[in-house]
């Protein structure tokens, strides 16, 4: 019983960390995405001038 219970704990411990990773890439996503708006925008900008 014992070993059973380490076994699901490593596999939900596991789980949080691949779930982190995910979180931290979505993360990074969203802030290029919002760098790239702003440098779309400055060059837009830049453009109408």
């Amino acid at each position: 019983m014992e070993a059973q219970l380490r076994m699901a704990l490593l596999a939900s411990e596991s789980d949080r960390g691949a779930l982190q990773e995910a979180v931290r890439h979505r993360d990074a996503v969203i802030e290029a995405l919002r760098g790239e708006i702003v440098r779309l925008k400055e060059g837009s900008n830049n453009h109408e001038r």
